[in-house]
């Protein structure tokens, strides 16, 4: 087999094995904890302009919650079995596991902080 082509599939199954060891890495939500996840992306304006929302409401709640960023292009294995396929996505899991807030797009951290609250982790 040509050298380039192996070089290709070599590149292309790593690829591929590292997204789906990412999932077994990236525990979405974290077990027995409250999780907050962030779907974003360098290349999206509001995902950037989410992220000191984000980094602010992680300090709030340290200790108290988990915050898991997952880049929508460098995980797309994860963002498929979130079922999203828009960034942001923000997502709130109980300590159950169960989802109970879900918002596409741009969020306030006043609006975030409503719905962590209504979780009852204060």
């Amino acid at each position: 087999m040509n050298k380039n082509i192996i070089f290709i599939l070599t590149l292309l199954l790593t690829f591929l094995g590292m997204n789906a060891f990412a999932i077994d890495l990236i525990q979405i939500p974290v077990k027995g904890k409250v999780t907050l996840v962030d779907i974003t992306s360098k290349e999206c304006s509001t995902c950037e302009k989410m992220l000191p929302v984000i980094e602010n409401v992680k300090k709030i709640y340290s200790g108290k919650i988990e915050v898991v960023l997952v880049d929508f292009w460098k995980y797309p294995a994860i963002v498929k079995k979130i079922g999203t396929n828009t960034s942001p996505t923000i997502l709130i899991f109980d300590e159950s596991g169960d989802e109970v807030f879900r918002k596409y797009g741009y969020i306030s951290e006043e609006e975030l902080m409503i719905h962590l609250k209504m979780v009852r982790i204060d």
